[in-house]
């Protein structure tokens, strides 16, 4: 005796009549005998349904934040945004000082455009006392020329060489000073107090080296005269005597 099929009306697959639910996915079946007609056999016209697909079960969306370059972990954003630009640069360095006790590290532009680059960055208490610190070691390398050419040197090389070693370390001094000052500010304000404080400034640059130079030509041009005059009251008196 043939026995009789139950197609699944759930996923089309073939059932022994015997069995009650679907052996594929456990949909419950209809047996001939439940049907208006009884065929030998009997066919269920459907459309097999896949147990799981993409198009019932689309993926969810995974909106995964901005991932911010490995530089910026462990600073303050605000701190970034003070930076400006070169904050690949910086940043690592700023790191550094924060994490342990090490002040020192070194930067090439302040090495030799100090006071230039101190101004640029907006640090004009910084490219002052630069300055006066370079005044001071001319000084002395002027002082000890004649006796002691190494102290010269000594005081010649100075400047630019602890610039290079500690500028990134008072930046960092000056950003965080300017930092607490922005945190007292609402968010219009800190907006406008970054455009104005943080960053780089071409003016302040062009400026430092307008005066920069102006003052270096007026104490050439003082040295020039002073030897001139150094020399011809030097002449008058030798002819005199």
């Amino acid at each position: 005796m043939e026995e009789n099929v139950v197609y699944c009306p759930s996923c089309g697959t073939q059932n022994s009549e015997t069995h009650n639910y679907c052996v594929s996915c456990g949909e419950k079946l209809v047996k001939p005998s439940q049907a208006e007609s009884k065929p030998k056999e009997v066919y269920v016209v459907a459309t097999p349904k896949p147990v799981s697909s993409e198009s019932d079960n689309p993926p969810t969306p995974v909106y995964s934040p901005f991932k911010q370059p490995d530089y910026y972990e462990g600073i303050d954003p605000d701190l970034a945004s003070l930076v400006g630009n070169k904050q690949e640069y910086y940043l690592p360095h700023f790191r550094k000082f924060l994490n342990s006790e090490v002040i020192v590290s070194w930067n090439w532009c302040a090495f030799f455009f100090n006071p230039y680059w101190a101004f640029y960055r907006r640090m004009y208490g910084f490219g002052i006392g630069y300055l006066l610190f370079v005044a001071v070691c001319i000084f002395i390398a002027v002082l000890f020329a004649e006796l002691i050419g190494a102290i010269a040197l000594v005081a010649l090389l100075l400047p630019p060489v602890f610039s290079g070693m500690f500028s990134n370390y008072f930046y960092l001094g000056s950003l965080q000073r300017k930092l607490d000052r922005l945190n007292t500010q609402g968010f219009e304000g800190r907006i406008a107090y970054i455009n104005k404080y943080g960053g780089t400034s071409v003016i302040a640059l062009v400026v430092s080296m307008v005066v920069v130079g102006g003052v270096v030509s007026l104490l050439f041009a003082f040295g020039l005269l002073a030897t001139v005059f150094f020399i011809l009251t030097s002449t008058l008196f030798g002819a005199v005597g």
